[in-house]
C-alpha cells in the first residue's frame, strides 16, 4: 500500500544491514524492519521512480528514491523534500550496495 510516513534510518555498525523505525514513538518498538544491503535488488530515483510507480505521480515519484528487494519482493521508496538529499541518499547507497557485491566476490 502506498503511504508516507516518517522513519528513522540506520545502519549497523557494519554497513551491511540497516533499519527503519518509525518516528512516532508509539509505534517504533513493535514495527522496527531489518533489511540486508545484500537484499537490495535495484536503487533507482526520479523519473525512473514515476516509471516503475506511475500512481505516485511527477511531483512526488521525482523526489524519491526506490529500492526492490529480494525479501518478498518488497518495495520501498524514500521521498526528500530536497534534490541534494534525495541525491545523497541514492549515492551512498549504491556505494554501500557495490561495497557487499565486492565483499561477496572475495
Amino acid at each position: 500500500t502506498a503511504r508516507k510516513s516518517s522513519f528513522f534510518f540506520q545502519m549497523d555498525r557494519y554497513l551491511t544491514v540497516f533499519s527503519l523505525k518509525p518516528k512516532d514513538a508509539a509505534a517504533a518498538e513493535s514495527s522496527v524492519q531489518d533489511f540486508n544491503v545484500k537484499d537490495i535488488a535495484r536503487i533507482y530515483k526520479g523519473p525512473d521512480v514515476v516509471a516503475k510507480v506511475p500512481s505516485l505521480g511527477e511531483a512526488i515519484g521525482t523526489q524519491c528514491v526506490g529500492l526492490d528487494t529480494n525479501r518478498a519482493d518488497r518495495r520501498l521508496f524514500f521521498h526528500f523534500d530536497e534534490p541534494i538529499e534525495r541525491d545523497r541518499f541514492y549515492t551512498c547507497l549504491k556505494i554501500l550496495r557495490m561495497s557487499v557485491e565486492i565483499q561477496q566476490v572475495k
